[in-house]
């Protein structure tokens, strides 16, 4: 699983890093956890789906590799046309993200079950 998604037009980046050394024991062997630690889509280049690109080719590879990816949502208030924290908790529901009860803006997203898993065995 790649760590860092590009868009090279306008420089958009979304950075995962593999938690599952991090994790208690008693989840060893159920999932590899990785943590989206930063996506970044430039002011100008706002509101034409690169983040969605960004996240969904994560997600993919993350169902590919049977992977859990977790990140805490944050909204980037310094801009004009910026999400505020419902509508990023929102993009990132619509996306297969689902909530922690027990922290506000940790998210989470279990890898769905990959064509390649289907096939085999």
């Amino acid at each position: 699983m790649k760590s860092c998604y590009f868009d090279r037009e306008s420089r958009a980046m979304l950075d995962l890093h593999d938690v599952t050394a991090a994790l208690p024991s008693k989840y060893e062997g159920v999932y590899d956890v990785w943590r989206i630690s930063r996506m970044s889509v430039p002011p100008p280049s706002r509101g034409h789906g690169i983040a969605a690109r960004l996240l969904q080719a994560a997600c993919n590879d993350a169902d590919a590799f049977n992977v859990e990816l977790v990140l805490e949502a944050v909204a980037d208030t310094s801009h004009e046309n910026a999400l505020n924290f419902e509508q990023l908790c929102a993009f990132y529901e619509r996306r297969g993200f689902t909530h922690n009860p027990n922290m506000r803006g940790n998210m989470s997203r279990r890898p769905k079950e990959s064509n390649a898993l289907r096939t085999s065995g």
